[in-house]
């Protein structure tokens, strides 16, 4: 069995960190008026190939996905206050790619490049929108 929740919640927790204090919700959780709150930001993480096939051995869990960071703020308050957002955010996911890991390390989580920040009016609705993707590729011992 692959831990697909365990790399899912590895990439949520990076964004609800670099996010703090802003209040950050993730797919599955209970909604709330989302109106009435001045800023927030939504994270989605989409799987894509989990499994890379290798001829005369075991597959290779290479799970690979994409990450999307929607940022709403208040309208009027410019458009850089979703970068201001945004910026540490995309650092944080950045810094994956850092050292080697260890060799035991059940789950290593690495990022690709990001698109974006977009930004855009919402129309009828109370916020500015900032919105950025970013691929990924975690490698995981699939658990027994």
């Amino acid at each position: 069995m692959i831990p697909l929740q365990k790399i899912r919640g590895i990439y949520e927790r990076i964004v609800i960190d670099a996010t703090d204090p802003v209040p950050t919700f993730v797919e599955n959780q209970s909604a709330v008026d989302f109106d009435s709150l001045s800023e927030y930001c939504l994270v989605y993480v989409n799987f894509g190939l989990i499994q890379d096939g290798v001829i005369g051995a075991p597959a290779q869990w290479n799970v690979r996905g994409s990450l999307v960071c929607e940022i709403f703020t208040r309208k009027n308050t410019g458009p850089g206050r979703g970068i201001e957002i945004a910026s540490p955010i995309i650092a944080a996911l950045s810094a994956l790619n850092g050292p080697v890991p260890p060799a035991d390390q059940e789950i290593i989580a690495r990022v690709g490049p990001v698109t974006g920040p977009i930004q855009a009016q919402q129309e009828r609705k109370p916020h500015h929108f900032t919105r950025f993707s970013i691929p990924f590729l975690a490698r995981a011992k699939p658990v027994p």
